[in-house]
């Protein structure tokens, strides 16, 4: 059972808060043994990862499939996210919504889709 999600992640965590972000998720992990790395922590929520040449680590894609406590986790690394990264949503009922990171913070934004007005081909 479950949720089902597709989601879209362009994520980035500057180097020089990789540490602090690799804390917040320890602290959510209360009976589980700590992550040595924010790649490791970050995997374990099902999102992929990847070094950046200049250090930054970037949120690429969220391998799963079904939708958790994944805003519990959003929330948690908010302070350390570079201002404007986003994660879209799409249910599988055909919600969407969206997390924008901003001032340390992610704020949830439902979203609709929509159709352009004028002329038809």
């Amino acid at each position: 059972m479950g949720y089902c999600v597709d989601i879209d992640v362009e994520v980035l965590i500057p180097k020089e808060k990789i540490d602090g972000c690799l804390q917040a998720i320890n602290e959510l992990q209360e009976f589980t043994d700590k992550f040595n790395t924010l790649m490791e922590a970050l995997d374990n929520w099902d999102y992929g990862t990847s070094v950046e040449d200049d250090g930054n680590v970037k949120i690429t894609y969220f391998q799963g499939e079904k939708w958790g406590d994944d805003e519990v986790l959003y929330k948690a690394i908010a302070p350390f996210v570079k201002n404007g990264s986003l994660i879209e949503v799409v249910g599988e009922d055909g919600c969407h919504w969206r997390y924008i990171f901003f001032n340390g913070k992610a704020k949830h934004q439902d979203g609709i889709v929509g159709y352009f007005k004028g002329k038809y081909l």
